[in-house]
């Protein structure tokens, strides 16, 4: 996990009272929170979705975690989710470098796929960065 991610992931999770979020689409918090309830649901997973809620629509993003815990989709546009589900119930608890580095980048096709609302036949990874952060910058 890089830094930024990790970094994302934090200050999503230091809110005080989740529930007391003012916008639906904050609620994105409340989603991570409930995910480590979610079998095969893991850090490099979150992280993921942390990072991608900076930039991405997060009634989504908490529509994809929803699909993860439930496993109820309306259709094969949320077929990302479950092929995601699928593959981090079968790690039954591997966690070594290889094994976090190839969920994260399978974490990030299925997020991005679903984002998009493409249907997932198969589950693969990327190895670039789907949602990066932007740094701020200085502007007068």
């Amino acid at each position: 996990m890089e830094d930024n991610e990790f970094a994302a992931l934090l200050s999503l999770m230091m809110v005080s009272d989740p529930w007391a979020l003012s916008d639906d689409e904050d609620r994105v918090l409340i989603g991570l929170l409930d995910a480590p309830k979610i079998v095969g649901m893991n850090a490099p997973m979150l992280a993921v979705c942390a990072k991608a809620s900076y930039t991405q629509d997060r009634a989504k993003i908490n529509r994809f975690l929803q699909v993860m815990r439930t496993g109820i989709v309306e259709g094969d546009h949320e077929s990302a989710a479950i092929r995601l589900r699928d593959f981090g119930r079968s790690l039954r608890g591997a966690s070594n470098h290889a094994v976090r580095e190839e969920t994260h980048n399978k974490t990030m096709s299925a997020l991005s796929h679903f984002l998009e609302g493409k249907p997932m036949s198969k589950l693969y990874g990327t190895a670039t960065d789907l949602f990066p952060i932007l740094a701020k910058t200085d502007s007068f």
